[in-house]
């Protein structure tokens, strides 16, 4: 909770807005979305980033330590998992890294 009031609602807010975006740009592009990765990328960083980043300037990271648990990190990693035809129940654990947490 920030002096301005709890900023994870509009965390929340913007996620929606931007999901309804990157569900409408799959949509959209239909096939195209897996085949031309460049221009699907281009219209994520033209169209649906600047609805995650909206004012993140003052809003910040405030993921208690958990960036997997942040509004905007969701978002892209379901854009990346459509992208790569990843499913569902893919872990999002970074390259590397074995399931006990350890390197």
């Amino acid at each position: 909770m920030s002096p301005f009031g709890d900023l994870n609602i509009a965390r929340q807010a913007l996620k929606k807005v931007a999901l309804k975006a990157l569900y409408k740009l799959r949509k959209e592009m239909g096939i195209h979305f897996r085949e031309n990765i460049k221009l699907t990328m281009t219209l994520f960083d033209a169209l649906i980033s600047p609805i995650l980043f909206y004012v993140s300037e003052v809003r910040g990271i405030d993921c208690n330590g958990k960036l997997e648990k942040n509004p905007a990190e969701l978002v892209q990693n379901k854009f990346l998992k459509w992208l790569l035809e990843i499913t569902n129940t893919a872990t999002t654990m970074r390259a590397g890294q074995r399931q006990d947490g350890s390197q």
